[in-house]
């Protein structure tokens, strides 16, 4: 099986909605050749093993959800200030 990796996935987000648990990420780095910190351009083809869970993995599919917790991009700029990023709480 395949799948493509769209905007703002992780591998950790396609082992959730492929296998159904964040254990499969390390079957699905394996099989793709890939870290499981890796980057995924949007597009890109991976292997996919058999769900391992396939509660969860039906609950994704059958609502059509693609969980996508990749990187977000921050304003900046004058007049805003992050939180751990610019200054810190303490």
């Amino acid at each position: 099986m395949e799948t493509k990796a769209l905007n703002s996935q992780s591998l950790p987000d396609l082992s959730l909605q492929e296998s159904g648990t964040l254990e499969g990420v390390f079957d699905l780095a394996v099989a793709n050749n890939r870290s499981i910190t890796d980057a995924l351009e949007p597009g890109a083809e991976l292997a996919t093993a058999s769900p391992r869970d396939s509660q969860v993995y039906n609950y994704y599919h059958v609502r059509g959800l693609t969980p996508a917790t990749g990187a977000v991009d921050l304003p900046g700029g004058i007049g805003y200030m992050g939180i751990g990023i610019d200054f810190a709480v303490s």
